[in-house]
């Protein structure tokens, strides 16, 4: 077809799609809405029953809406669900199982990250054991036996580095000395600590 301008120039024709896009606009919006209903009524018949199912699966009410949830919006997106061949019923619950069992899967993977091997475990007793206690009580008792042989100085130097945690530095100052002479005096301390038992 052809339009002729006052001109004389010829121009062609076509269907203007925006003139025929209100009324297909407005045939889509009555199928989606049919099909919303259809969701909708479906849902509603099979709420109760699905989500006693999932929260048997999922062991947990709020996990379980989330599931059902996003069921419904996969639903909401299949066109031709009540054609001859679906069965909506049977495709809904499949997809709300599917969906939880994908949650399951996800949980069980967060869990798997986290999970510790028994064997790796370094389990410990509150108490200690007898053979760590009279490990302790020996080395005490030792410890005792070289502070009663020690001068007062080297025993204030022993107390002050051990008990109070402070550097050699610190002990220096506070005892007015200087740190060479700590040094030498833990040295002693050290030697008589740690030699051998006859």
């Amino acid at each position: 077809m052809e339009l002729i301008a006052a001109d004389g120039a010829v121009a062609p024709v076509y269907r203007s799609r925006v003139a025929a896009a209100p009324w297909r606009r407005g045939g889509e919006a009555r199928q989606r809405a049919e099909r919303e209903r259809r969701v909708v009524a479906l849902v509603a018949q099979l709420r109760g029953t699905l989500l006693q199912r999932l929260m048997r699966m999922l062991r947990s009410r709020e996990d379980a809406e989330d599931v059902l949830q996003e069921a419904c919006l996969k639903l909401l997106r299949v066109d031709d669900l009540w054609a001859a061949d679906h069965h909506a019923r049977a495709f809904f619950i499949k997809i709300a199982t599917n969906l939880a069992r994908d949650a399951l899967r996800r949980r069980k993977s967060h869990f798997s990250d986290a999970h510790i091997e028994f064997g790796t475990l370094e389990l410990v007793h509150p108490e200690p054991l007898p053979e760590d206690q009279l490990d302790h009580q020996l080395a005490r008792e030792r410890v005792n036996r070289v502070m009663q042989s020690l001068s007062a100085r080297h025993q204030s130097v022993l107390m002050l580095h051990m008990a109070e945690t402070l550097s050699y530095r610190a002990i220096a100052v506070r005892l007015g000395v200087s740190t060479k002479t700590i040094e030498r005096d833990m040295a002693v301390v050290k030697s008589l600590l740690f030699k051998p038992s006859p």
